[in-house]
């Protein structure tokens, strides 16, 4: 649930863009590789060219990494996916992202605070709302105790985690909730230490 719409026109060399956006996304992820094929289906319908590049496995290497493809192909700036495994990997990338060569907008990912980061532009799902209809789903069918198993090692797969255990907790027709954690240490440390939800 979510899209991002433009009323800009297509690029073209008269408006002096270049016409070509990458699209950064880590290796073996299914989930950001539809999410970047969809991206460049709809880049190439506005005349972008959107070539798919893989994105880092560590977010210390993604400047220099936007640097080699700045170096390789002229671009207008560029659509990022990092792999953020932990929320350690995902502050060391927020400060990678702040001394980006091009301009950049994140795909299902979110800029911090931090001043020097407050026009990067991003696009996500609406990963709560995607969970609180997937509750409220099973509570019409009769069920009174949920369990969310899921990954943590990933921001999309974080947000899921925190949406759900806000969600559950206020719900007036849950008796029991909880959440299993495949890889605890990828949260927070406040997080990790209420991996038992009082929920539950």
């Amino acid at each position: 649930h979510g899209r991002v719409l433009s009323e800009e026109t297509p690029a073209s060399p008269r408006n002096g863009r270049l016409n070509c956006v990458p699209i950064l996304i880590p290796a073996h992820h299914p989930y950001l590789q539809a999410v970047a094929q969809g991206a460049g289906e709809r880049l190439a319908e506005l005349g972008f060219r959107a070539p798919i590049r893989l994105a880092p496995d560590t977010p210390w290497g993604l400047e220099e990494t936007v640097r080699d493809l700045a170096q390789e192909m002229r671009m207008d700036g560029l659509l990022l996916a990092p792999r953020w495994h932990t929320t350690e990997f995902e502050a060391a990338g927020q400060e990678q992202i702040a001394h980006l060569p091009c301009p950049a907008v994140l795909l299902e990912r979110q800029p911090s605070d931090r001043p020097e980061l407050a026009s990067v532009d991003s696009v996500s799902t609406d990963h709560r709302f995607g969970v609180r209809l997937a509750v409220e789903h099973l509570v019409r069918e009769g069920h009174r105790r949920i369990l969310l198993a899921t990954r943590m090692d990933s921001p999309t797969a974080r947000s899921i985690s925190t949406a759900f255990a806000a969600i559950a907790q206020e719900h007036p027709q849950l008796e029991r909730w909880d959440r299993v954690l495949s890889a605890a240490e990828a949260l927070p440390r406040a997080d990790a230490d209420a991996g038992a939800s009082p929920g539950a």
